[in-house]
């Protein structure tokens, strides 16, 4: 079609046609120079002439072919995105868009969600473990208007994964010297060392089990893969020490964790299993075991002994003693706990997963579903549920 309308645009001639209407196949653009200059053998001039205004008249056709061809594909990439936006909204992604809008004034969103394939790059790095927010680049960030323009994932989810997880330590032996205590009377001089090491998973096992999760996960969704944002609360919330407009960023966070998890069409991974040897080669600076191997009690835990005398002396019931917070299980913390219950309330089971379970011998996500699907139990009623996570155990009372 494209030397049809080459013909007809300049008056290729009478041989031009002849050539058109012989071909078995479309000719190329040097047949078609070829036939109109054998007409005009006898007249080396116009025989130049033509070459040349058919040459032109090619380029002209070869240029509107590819700007109508790029038009094209812009108005296929429009359509996709309504069509996704659409995705977004009938899947209900706008209950999570006050957490992921950046505010201009406080330098971002109270919310990041990281780049799947970013975690899963910083798995497969010697020595590779999550990062603190502040410390992330922001192009391992996926914004919310890539999250919008996101087609439907696995199962017809939302693009979003969270992750559920006992933290394992809140200071590591292995992490980096901390930084000098600032003087006295400046910010954050009180906790400065304390915050330089604390991490929740120092050995990088957490990593290493999500990421080996998430490359099926990207491979076998629809549309080609893509990626996903994934929501770890250290990664994706600012963390200490937090500057004046980081510390207003994490107060608009926490509100909304819940939404995160209670929403029907994101995706739960669990992290139910402790690591090998646990609690063995964790430091537990400031609350965990002495030398001796004997459990001594942190702030937290003195003040809960020291409520628990006065509610004695009241003759209120007494909780029962709480171990060491980062020593329990999973099922035993009181934000792991509830973060499960939300989610397996909520969501299609096959959206929640207990990587506990991942044997690690699975590569297509079907089969990781299979394997993983966490278990429910029949949901508590508020007053059973409220005495449950009394017994758990949180680092910060507070919660």
């Amino acid at each position: 079609m494209q030397y049809k309308r080459l013909a007809g645009l300049r008056g290729g001639g009478a041989a031009i046609t002849k050539c058109l209407a012989q071909a078995e196949e479309a000719p190329t653009a040097a047949e078609l120079v070829e036939a109109a200059m054998a007409a005009h053998a006898d007249d080396p001039e116009e025989a130049a002439r033509v070459k040349q205004t058919m040459m032109a008249t090619e380029a002209e056709v070869r240029a509107m072919m590819e700007q109508s061809e790029a038009e094209a594909v812009a108005k296929r990439g429009e359509d996709e995105k309504k069509e996704n936006g659409s995705f977004w909204k009938s899947l209900g992604g706008e209950e999570l868009e006050p957490l992921l809008k950046q505010d201009p004034a406080l330098g971002g969103a109270p919310v990041g969600f990281l780049d799947a394939r970013f975690l899963i790059s910083l798995a497969k790095k010697e020595g590779g473990r999550l990062l603190r927010r502040q410390l992330i680049p922001p192009g391992a960030f996926i914004s919310l208007e890539e999250l919008r323009s996101m087609p439907f994932g696995y199962g017809q989810s939302l693009r979003v994964v969270c992750l559920s997880y006992p933290w394992f330590s809140p200071g590591c032996a292995a992490s980096p010297a901390p930084s000098p205590p600032r003087p006295h009377g400046s910010a954050d001089s009180r906790c400065s060392v304390l915050c330089t090491t604390r991490h929740p998973d120092p050995h990088g096992t957490t990593l290493r089990l999500l990421a080996r999760v998430l490359e099926p996960l990207l491979a076998d969704s629809p549309y080609g893969g893509g990626t996903y944002g994934v929501f770890i609360d250290y990664c994706s919330m600012p963390q200490v020490p937090r500057d004046d407009k980081q510390e207003q960023l994490f107060r608009l966070a926490l509100p909304g964790m819940s939404t995160l998890y209670s929403q029907p069409n994101t995706h739960v991974f669990k992290i139910t299993k402790m690591p090998p040897n646990y609690p063995a080669g964790f430091d537990f600076s400031g609350g965990g075991y002495r030398a001796d191997g004997q459990i001594k009690p942190n702030k937290v835990q003195q003040r809960g002994a020291n409520s628990r005398r006065r509610e004695a002396s009241m003759c209120l019931p007494l909780t029962r003693v709480r171990s060491t917070p980062m020593q329990a299980t999973y099922a035993g913390r009181g934000w792991c706990y509830e973060e499960s219950c939300i989610s397996n309330l909520v969501k299609d089971s096959s959206f929640v997963l207990d990587l506990g379970l991942f044997s690690g011998t699975k590569t297509r996500f079907i089969d990781v579903i299979k394997e993983c699907r966490a278990g429910r139990s029949p949901p508590y009623s508020p007053d059973d549920f409220n005495a449950v996570v009394d017994a758990k155990n949180f680092t910060n009372r507070a919660d």
